[in-house]
């Protein structure tokens, strides 16, 4: 049985590593949220470090994201409020 996790809230942290900073154009940047480091692809990176909200779909054992959005402003809209997997 497979099983996502789904956690919301405000970005404590958002890193790429320095050891691979020459990798993070394929590789992975990291989110910490909710007391949990979370692995995210680099695509989303400029997005989280801009971002006041974040909803994030991870795998629970591996830490890895499958999905993310965002939200800078006030408030979700309409198109961030229909997450679905």
């Amino acid at each position: 049985m497979r099983v996502v996790h789904l956690i919301e809230g405000a970005p404590a942290r958002v890193w790429v590593p320095l050891s691979a900073v020459e990798l993070t154009k394929l590789g992975f940047c990291y989110l910490s949220l909710a007391d949990r480091t979370i692995r995210v692809p680099n695509d989303a990176y400029g997005e989280l470090r801009e971002a006041n909200i974040v909803k994030v779909a991870f795998l629970p054992t591996a830490l890895v994201a499958v999905k993310v959005e965002t939200v800078r402003g006030i408030g979700w809209t309409e198109r961030a409020s229909s997450f679905s997997l």
